[in-house]
């Protein structure tokens, strides 16, 4: 680990945030939460859908949905999609590490790093289906009172449930508390729920067309909850109706980082990448999709990541079903 890697610096010197206070967009929406804070559950869901509404409208409408009871979460029958099975490619063609290097070196990026997602290579994939949304902080809540497991969420002060952040992803969880979640979802519903392995999650995000972005690929802050757009939290579900993949996903960029199934392993004609990740563990679970803590490089679709133990490692988690 090099003195100016981003986990050598204070979480704010990694952010590029300067040491005094700065708002966000979240600061400033008491008029959007009197706007739509006696709309119906129909009416609040158009605005979070629509794409005429602001992103203050939406995150308002969301918020307010939150605590109504946002009809979205269904613990026992998640909204899930089915991806069929094909052969895809996967990664990054090794050609392209130099533009991708330089495209975000000025935000810390290091060149090994983008050389951690190649080579590219094809492989089969099975049918298989993937939720629509990352788990949510009602969610989890709902498997601690029924599970009894220990492990809180770090991301919950002093352990005390969000009730303002219901339909917020969970984060601040480990990879043993995901699995965990998994495995009892599937015990009470009698289905096959686990972590969408990486190679489904990277297709599932970028699509046949291999997106750089799950949208397309040109990167826009309205389109996901990434440090560009200083919300500097996480947002409610959904609320980004153009940063769909084109499976109908939300947030597959941006607001929380996902655990996947895999731990680390190298590309076909790849080589290890000795990164502070791999120094801490060379066997760290690879996780996907950048965070509101992040810049947007780690919400590209091929970019690879994992845990380092600090805050700004906002990690949560997607749910996938065998077939």
């Amino acid at each position: 680990m090099t003195k100016d890697s981003i986990n050598h610096l204070t979480n704010r010197d990694a952010m590029r945030l300067p040491n005094f206070f700065s708002g966000s967009i979240c600061d400033y929406i008491s008029d959007e939460f009197n706007k739509v804070r006696y709309n119906s559950k129909d009416e609040l869901i158009a605005q979070i859908k629509s794409l005429h509404t602001s992103l203050s409208t939406r995150i308002a409408a969301a918020t307010v949905l939150g605590h109504i009871g946002d009809p979205r979460i269904n613990t026992y029958q998640p909204a899930m999609q089915l991806i069929d099975g094909d052969k895809i490619s996967i990664g990054t063609n090794s050609e392209n590490i130099d533009k991708i290097y330089n495209q975000f070196k000025n935000i810390g990026v290091k060149y090994e790093w983008i050389e951690k997602e190649t080579p590219e290579f094809d492989i089969e994939l099975e049918s298989f289906k993937i939720a629509l949304h990352p788990v949510t902080n009602q969610e989890y809540r709902d498997f601690l009172v029924d599970s009894r497991w220990s492990e809180l969420p770090s991301s919950w002060p002093f352990g005390k449930y969000p009730h303002y952040a219901v339909n917020h992803p969970v984060f601040g969880i480990s990879v043993a508390a995901a699995e965990a979640y998994t495995k009892w979802l599937a015990k009470k519903t009698q289905r096959l729920f686990r972590l969408p392995s990486e190679i489904e999650w990277e297709y599932a995000a970028a699509g046949p067309l291999r997106n750089i972005y799950p949208w397309g690929n040109i990167f826009s802050d309205l389109k996901a909850n990434t440090l560009e757009s200083n919300i500097l939290c996480t947002t409610p579900i959904g609320i980004y109706e153009e940063g769909k993949s084109v499976f109908g996903l939300y947030d597959m960029a941006g607001n929380v980082e996902e655990y996947v199934a895999d731990n680390y392993w190298v590309y076909p004609k790849g080589r290890f990448i000795n990164d502070d990740l791999a120094l801490l563990d060379p066997n760290y679970r690879i996780t996907r999709g950048g965070s509101f803590t992040r810049f947007a490089d780690l919400a590209r679709c091929t970019r690879r990541h994992g845990f380092y133990p600090k805050d700004l490692y906002a990690i949560g988690f997607r749910l996938a079903e065998t077939i």
